[in-house]
Order: C-alpha cells, then structure tokens, then sequence
C-alpha cells in the first residue's frame, strides 16, 4: 500500500496520471487499486503474486514517481510518499477490528 499526498488542487492531474503508470506496467498478473480519500489524499493497493514480481517493476513506478513529483506534497523527511506492507496492514486491520475479506469491509468492533 502506497499513499500520496497530492498538493492543493492536483489530485485530480495526480489520478490522470496514475492511467499512464498502470499502462506502462501492462496486465502482468497483479491487482491494483487507486483511492482518492476523504482528505484528498491519494492511496495505491498494489498485490502481486510474489516480491519478485512487484520488484520487477519498481524501476518503472519510480520513474513514474519522479515524473509527478511536481504534483505531491513531501513530508518532513522529504519522502514523497508512505508505504506500507501487507504485514502492517494486517496488524492495524487486528489493532482496529477490521474485517477486510473483500465481501465487508465496515469496521467489526467488538
């Protein structure tokens, strides 16, 4: 999972552009789902069948990235962007009780 954090009013260039990346990476056996969130801040879920297979094509996403840098806010420490890991998805989707099994995705508080 990658978020984005696009500038004031470039959300929408932002997405624009997100079509010319997922034609560039072609149909290689791989989910992927881009969100806009309430906060207009952009997040990528990205499944591959292995590491390898999305390690493959990293070269192209970062190039990609450098091409809309212009259209994303930096945080702190200057990185464009925050990523995270299925395994830190799974520990906050435990910490919080979502259930997350494609067919409800509502928080499950007990």
């Amino acid at each position: 999972m990658i978020k984005y954090n696009p500038k004031d009013r470039c959300d929408d260039e932002f997405l624009r552009q997100e079509e010319r990346l997922e034609n560039q990476i072609g149909d290689d056996a791989r989910l992927s789902f881009w969100l806009k969130t309430t906060d207009d801040q952009v997040v990528q879920l990205i499944c591959k069948a292995s590491l390898h297979a999305f390690l493959g094509t990293q070269d192209i996403g970062l190039d990609w990235l450098d091409s809309v840098d212009h259209l994303l806010e930096k945080d702190l420490e200057g990185s464009r962007t925050a990523v995270y890991s299925s395994y830190y998805v799974d520990d906050l989707r435990r910490e919080i009780g979502l259930k997350l099994d494609g067919t409800n995705a509502q928080p499950a508080f007990a």
